[in-house]
């Protein structure tokens, strides 16, 4: 055991797929001050724990307990029916992926696996599987491997109070009852701090958050519990009132925690006041106290250091690392945008570290880390700085790929696209927004769009992609500038035909720290009042009817849009990709895919595909590995001695008045919550799918031979197993008719 100043902790659900920035960078800083401290990805860390063989096992000894209680009873009432559906899911499914974690997460780190866009959607699809079962141990949890829900609201103060203060909460907080048998104490009894840092980036962090400020108050009520982070700043007014929030947390840190973090350090050490440490809030004698002063930013200056962190947990065969190189943005003009207010641009302006400090940044965390991949977090660079960085890289010959953020501007000629390349840019992501020139002069985001054929035609010839931001609803957008966005973007389609190119619509959404929100009239839009005290996001009305633009109408088009661009998924695999994960995601997927096959479609593996007697050349993303069929996401089996398809039925039509009787006689069941349907089968049928579905997995033509021909229910039923609705490989399903 050893005394530190701090503990700093990244809470789950984050990126799996690299370490976060804000831990390593205080990190650094602090370590500089001669504080004492560790840092924990306390995000990873759960994903790996929780799919463990031994916290299955765990949750499989408590749910059969819970479950015998229930097999007692001689009838249950219509919540003990949806209670006992739920376990008797989640019982099947954690038996079926017990050893799921220790067989499929070390494949993410093999190339043959995490290269092949097919594999690796496989193993993303059977992680998400796992938990949503362990999730169904716990009532009205749902949650996948970046996102949770619950029956509490993350933007709610309220419900966060009361998912840590429920009665029952080891059963209604999955984060709870997690974190109070995992790491937390571990952590208390090794490093014994003064303080414990949390860090919050994104509103799925909030509940697992508080959970762990929970069980570090129950256990260790002198710990002082300190919040921060991107979310923490948007809650700068918010934290004035939201007051049950300090029930668990003592300090949160809004705007630059480097220096505050240091001087509440320093007060707690000597026993000195913190009435005075800059961007601190924090209760004193039932009132909270706002911030005096606000400080310069200063986190893009340090190189941050990841020492301490399970680098060699993130699932990815190669680490990619984030970086930043400057505070706000460098336009820090487009009236709906939050960004400027995060840098404290107001005070301070648009703030950046030399090109030669990030070059030497670079070069040093390529050598201690072994890895020549970075993604570039800043909200926009600029173009000054940019081009003297790629001059630098070019001038050392340094083999590095890197994505960042940059506008969609004049600059990006045919010279500097190219000098971009080979300084090792793969990706810009942008704010294409709009083809309208009236929107984008109300969004204040560029004065013209004809420009961007000529941009678009020069990054598509460099080899740099796209990552196209549209946004759909801003405030007196009509229906025929929508469409226009629509048209004018599938004339740019050839441009965007690059392995990392992504695009996402976003609609319109009202934030505080925005400029639309100091006079939203002047957009023709009024502010509703804020049902929910922790959103960062407003709802509003539009005050003229005649312009009035519903952005459900807007969803409607865009909707229309974007199941037209499926039809394009064969040219951009990539952007199918791009469906099933999240962006932050994605960005690390952007970077190792180009680092290891090229830029362009050119330079890829392919194979062939015959379909209808035509040879197609594909590129090797969907390449088919896996010959067997795959029971849908949440897909179980189990025996029940209660009417298993009467409860189904009670629970679809939401008959809460319905009771049903143990039969004691057992039944037998293919059963698939998430979509409402269920399937009474044989005891045979049974036995075998369970004997030979342990991974979820078994061959068509074993299936086949062991059932026989004979039997009754061979075609039809099998035929019904292997629909859609039940089965996820087509290729499978041939073979089936065929046999």
């Amino acid at each position: 055991m050893e005394n530190k100043d701090i503990v700093l902790i990244m809470p789950p659900l984050w990126n799996p797929l690299q370490p976060p920035l804000g831990l390593p960078v205080l990190n650094a800083y602090l370590k500089e001050k001669n504080i004492k401290l560790s840092q924990y990805d306390l995000n990873i860390q759960f994903i790996n724990k929780i799919l463990t063989k031994d916290w299955m096992t765990f949750l499989i000894d408590n749910l059969k307990e819970k479950l015998s209680n229930y097999e007692k009873k001689n009838t249950l009432t219509f919540e003990e029916q949806a209670a006992y559906i739920s376990l008797k899911t989640a019982l099947s499914g954690l038996e079926k992926n017990i050893d799921i974690g220790e067989k499929l997460l070390p494949k993410f780190k093999e190339d043959d696996f995490f290269y092949d866009l097919e594999s690796y959607l496989y193993l993303l699809k059977k992680i998400d599987e796992s938990f949503l079962f362990i999730s169904q141990f716990y009532t009205d949890v749902k949650m996948e491997i970046i996102n949770y829900s619950s029956r509490y609201k993350n933007n709610k103060s309220q419900d966060i109070i009361k998912a840590i203060t429920d009665k029952d909460k080891n059963n209604n907080n999955l984060f709870y009852h997690f974190f109070n048998h995992n790491f937390i104490k571990e952590i208390m009894y090794r490093d014994n701090p003064l303080v414990v840092g949390l860090s919050i980036l994104d509103p799925q962090q909030l509940m697992a958050a508080f959970a762990i400020a929970s069980v570090i108050k129950e256990n260790y009520p002198e710990v002082k519990v300190a919040m921060g982070g991107p979310l923490i700043a948007k809650w700068n007014e918010i934290l004035k009132k939201a007051d049950k929030l300090y029930e668990v947390v003592d300090y949160f840190v809004i705007y630059e925690g480097c220096g505050t973090i240091e001087k509440i350090i320093d007060a707690l050490k000597n026993k000195t006041a913190i009435a005075d440490i800059p961007n601190l809030y924090y209760m004193e004698n039932g009132k909270i106290q706002s911030p005096k002063i606000i400080t310069k930013i200063i986190h893009h200056r340090i190189t941050p250091d990841f020492d301490g962190l399970p680098l060699n947990e993130y699932l990815t065969p190669q680490l990619v690392i984030p970086l930043k190189a400057s505070a706000g943005c460098f336009f820090g003009g487009c009236t709906f945008c939050e960004h400027p207010f995060l840098g404290n641009q107001k005070d301070y302006g648009y703030q950046l570290a030399t090109p030669e400090e990030i070059v030497d940044r670079m070069v040093f965390l390529s050598g201690k880390y072994n890895t020549n991949c970075f993604n570039f977090t800043d909200s926009c660079s600029d173009a000054r700085f940019l081009g003297e960085l790629c001059d630098l890289l070019i001038e050392k010959k340094l083999d590095f790929k890197w994505i960042i953020f940059f506008r969609l501007d004049p600059v990006l000629d045919e010279t500097f696209t190219r000098k971009l390349s080979k300084a090792g840019c793969i990706k810009i992501y942008t704010g294409y927004e709009s083809a309208n020139d009236r929107i984008l002069q109300r969004m204040n985001k560029r004065k013209s769009s004809g420009h961007l054929p000529q941009v678009f035609k020069n990054l598509y010839e460099a080899g740099i992609a796209l990552g196209l931001f549209v946004m759909y609803g801003f405030p007196d957008e009509n229906e025929w500038e929508a469409e226009n966005t629509y048209r004018t973007i599938t004339e740019f389609l050839p441009f965007f035909n690059l392995p990392a190119f992504t695009f996402e619509f976003i609609p319109f959404i009202m934030v505080k720290q925005c400029k639309i929100f100091d006079d939203p009239e002047k957009f023709g839009i009024a502010l509703k009042p804020q049902e929910n005290d922790l959103s960062i996001e407003y709802q509003f009305d539009f005050i003229d009817e005649e312009n009035q633009y519903l952005i459900e109408e807007t969803d409607e088009i865009f909707g229309t849009m974007t199941k037209q661009y499926n039809s394009f998924l064969d040219s951009f695999p990539m952007m199918a990709f791009k469906n099933e994960v999240s962006l932050d995601v994605h960005d690390c997927m952007n970077i190792l895919y180009v680092n290891k096959y090229g830029k362009t479609y050119d330079t890829f593996p392919v194979y062939e595909v015959k379909i209808k007697n035509k040879t197609i050349k594909k590129p090797l993303f969907g390449k088919i590995q896996h010959t067997y069929i795959s029971l849908a996401n949440n897909i179980v089996l189990f025996k029940s001695p209660f009417p298993v398809g009467t409860i189904c039925e009670n629970l679809i039509n939401e008959a809460t008045d319905s009771i049903v009787e143990n039969t004691g006689e057992e039944e037998y069941y293919i059963f698939d919550p998430g979509k409402e349907s269920y399937l009474i089968i044989e005891e045979d049928l049974y036995n075998l799918l369970k004997n030979n579905l342990s991974d979820n997995q078994i061959s068509s033509e074993v299936l086949l031979s062991k059932m026989g021909d004979d039997q009754k229910y061979n075609t039809d039923l099998l035929n019904e197993l292997i629909s859609d609705k039940y089965l996820t490989s087509s290729e499978n399903r041939l073979l089936l008719y065929d046999k």
